[in-house]
């Protein structure tokens, strides 16, 4: 068994409302030292798989087809075996 964490997150360049609109509230607040703001959204999935390498494989399909839109998000993948 197999941990695979995927983060996925807009482009650089593609405009996110929820970071603007942080990054809008944290100015008026005083909080001026803020450059950028990055939201993103994580997932946890235990797979079955023979090997890291093919629990890799699976996270990624999955992320590619159903977890990020690969026209204007990136994601990234990390795995861990379970014990």
């Amino acid at each position: 068994m197999f941990l695979a964490k995927i983060t996925v997150k807009f482009k650089k360049g593609v405009k996110n409302p929820e970071a603007q609109t942080l990054e809008t509230l944290l100015a008026r607040l005083g909080e001026n030292n803020v450059q950028e703001v990055v939201c993103s959204k994580n997932y946890e999935l235990v797979l079955a798989a023979f090997d890291s390498k093919e629990a890799s494989c699976k996270a990624n399909d999955i992320a590619n087809k159903v977890l990020a839109n690969p026209i204007i998000e990136d994601y990234e993948v990390q795995i861990c075996e379970l014990l």
